[in-house]
């Protein structure tokens, strides 16, 4: 590493929290491509992720397993990820479990959906260097006022804002 990456946040190891407990993640991502650079950017920063390409496989993952947070993309093949989140499994996750929508659907009305179903965060992927995910992925769990939906880069501040 060069004297200057230290001064570089895509450099730094973001992804370790304060009582080096790695972050577990969940990610539904249907495009292979998508999903291992995420997986690779996520655990290159201390976080532990498990990857599912198939949507109807999130409810017996999260029977048998806990997450911090999910990572869901909603357009995918058989079922959305808004239906997937009205599923009985992910609303009772939902309890334990932040929901972070990725994805390049920009539409006020599915913004607003995802965030009446539950979700903490809403992504637009092209928006968002895969390094960035890190510090939404921090500021969604350790919000710096409680409640608090912080807009990725301000975007959808304008477009909408979300009722604590």
């Amino acid at each position: 590493m060069a004297w200057y990456d230290k001064f570089n946040p895509f450099h730094m190891n973001l992804g370790q929290s304060s009582d080096h407990r790695s972050i577990k993640i969940l990610l539904v991502e249907d495009e292979t491509s998508i999903a291992e650079l995420y997986v690779h950017v996520l655990e290159k920063n201390g976080m532990t992720v498990k990857a599912i390409s198939d949507p109807v496989q999130v409810v017996q993952v999260l029977e048998s397993e806990a997450f911090d947070v999910m990572l869901l993309d909603l357009m995918m093949p058989k079922v959305n990820g808004l239906e997937l989140m009205k599923s009985p499994p992910v609303i009772q996750a939902k309890e334990k479990m932040k929901i972070i929508v990725l994805t390049n659907l920009e539409q006020e009305s599915i913004i607003k959906e995802a965030y009446a179903l539950g979700a903490s965060g809403y992504v637009v992927k092209a928006k968002l260097a895969p390094e960035q995910l890190i510090t939404v992925i921090k500021d969604t769990i350790n919000p710096s006022v409680p409640g608090e939906k912080k807009p990725v880069d301000g975007w959808f501040n304008k477009l909408f804002k979300p009722k604590s």
